[in-house]
């Protein structure tokens, strides 16, 4: 479930001070403090309630926004140091990583997300969805999400289904990808042989695995230190007595290399029930999707640069939340520096 909007912490304090300092000596009818819970009461983590709130002029929150603009890489930097604190709490974090495409108008935006809590560790808007992906990949690389975590995943649908992309996850980030075979390849005709293998074995266009005697075979696991996927005779499997033991090549299993065909054979089976309950959970995007749709709507007025900067906003307030630090306000801060002793 996506985190309700937190309210200002700590984590912006460096902020709201490279705010103060770029705004020098002179008049300050209206305080950094009050433009920015102005600011966060539209994104949602108001300290106060939004009628108590006193709205600045629309001239002023202009030239605030145009402040905050200066102090992007500050902010970008507050969002990495969010986003390890949250990974140094929860050691599942990016165990399980969903890749998906949100359409507007002509635009895509693509977003890698963290399985477990829907929150977002990546975006890119590039057109084509397998650059997309490649990118997405190297801006997470610097995080070392779950190295030590036995199975990692990447969930997609089927417009990330490429060859070059699937081997390059496996291979130098060593997580296995949940991507299904696109169209044409589910319309095959079943149990029509498409690649032929070992010991008379052929394997469909859905990646079925079938015998000389066109009975399919059992999967018995991925042998990473082979890189190859062990199938068994489905007789041997569940110990029964083969027809005809005498003339079948196979005897007792079979196994696949990956470098057979890098886009039909994946550590991780298509046709296996665990990679369809991995699947499932990209159904879990939606509401990501909808809350990112929510946050266009609310602030289609803005250009696009200010978009991006209050969605980073939005972003290390949630990444805050869900670690649980306490939450302390820049007006009880404000407050508590006013109050006599």
């Amino acid at each position: 479930m996506i985190p309700k909007m937190a309210q200002s912490s700590h984590i912006f304090t460096p902020l709201l001070e490279a705010l103060k300092e770029q705004r020098g000596k002179g008049r300050n009818d209206y305080p950094i403090h009050a433009l920015w819970e102005a600011l966060i009461s539209q994104l949602g983590g108001a300290s106060v309630p939004v009628s108590c709130i006193e709205k600045p002029p629309a001239s002023t929150c202009t030239r605030f926004l145009n402040a905050l603009l200066k102090q992007e890489p500050l902010l970008q930097t507050l969002l990495y140091d969010a986003i390890q604190r949250y990974q140094n709490l929860h050691a599942h974090f990016g165990s399980t990583l969903l890749l998906v495409t949100f359409k507007h108008r002509s635009d895509r935006m693509h977003f890698l997300l963290d399985g477990h809590s829907l929150l977002p560790l990546a975006q890119c808007e590039i057109p084509h969805p397998i650059e997309a992906a490649y990118h997405l990949l190297e801006k997470i690389a610097a995080f070392s999400l779950s190295k030590g975590h036995p199975k990692r995943y990447l969930i997609a649908d089927a417009s990330f289904d490429d060859a070059a992309l699937l081997s390059h996850i496996w291979d130098r980030y060593r997580i296995r990808p949940i991507i299904p075979l696109q169209s044409a390849n589910k319309e095959a005709p079943k149990n029509r042989p498409s690649l032929y293998l070992a010991k008379n074995c052929y394997a469909t266009a859905q990646g079925d695995i079938f015998c000389p005697h066109r009975l399919a075979m059992v999967y018995a696991g991925f042998e990473e230190k082979r890189q190859a996927l062990k199938y068994r005779c489905i007789y041997a499997h569940y110990n029964s007595p083969c027809p005809q033991p005498h003339v079948c090549p196979v005897q007792q299993a079979i196994r696949i290399p990956l470098k057979t065909d890098r886009r039909l054979f994946t550590p991780l089976p298509r046709t296996c029930n665990q990679w369809a309950r991995q699947y499932e959970r990209l159904q879990m995007a939606t509401q990501f999707i909808a809350y990112y749709q929510n946050f266009l709507q609310r602030f289609c007025h803005y250009g696009k640069r200010k978009k991006e900067l209050l969605w980073m906003i939005d972003q290390c307030f949630r990444f805050d939340k869900s670690t649980g630090v306490k939450v302390v306000t820049t007006c009880d801060q404000s407050q508590s520096q006013s109050r006599p002793d």
